[in-house]
């Protein structure tokens, strides 16, 4: 089974953030009013108990691709990586799959 998982770019803050939960505004009489969905981020990675929530059009949700690296780091779609053979780069999401992009910079 793969896991699920995503993280959060804050767009103002310019800074990257761990994810706690999303929650979906399904309320059709509230929904011009309210945010679609709201993003609980994890402000204190060490405690883990540190939440705070943002309107999800605040943030860019970078999903987790199912891969780790060598040394057992999570792989994000986005992320640019150095392979020994195709140089720098790039993953992202196509048909389901993780897929490198090679020839960043």
């Amino acid at each position: 089974m793969n896991t699920i998982a995503f993280r959060a770019w804050h767009k103002k803050e310019r800074k990257m953030y761990c994810i706690s939960a999303l929650h979906f505004n399904s309320d059709k009489k509230t929904f011009n009013k309210k945010p679609i969905a709201t993003v609980e981020l994890i402000t204190d990675p060490v405690s883990l108990s540190t939440l705070k929530a943002v309107d999800a059009r605040e943030v860019v949700l970078i999903q987790y691709t199912g891969l780790k690296d060598r040394n057992g780091t999570k792989m994000y779609e986005g992320d640019i990586i150095e392979h020994e053979f195709f140089g720098r780069s790039q993953i992202y999401f196509q048909e389901g799959r993780a897929v490198f992009e090679t020839g960043h910079k």
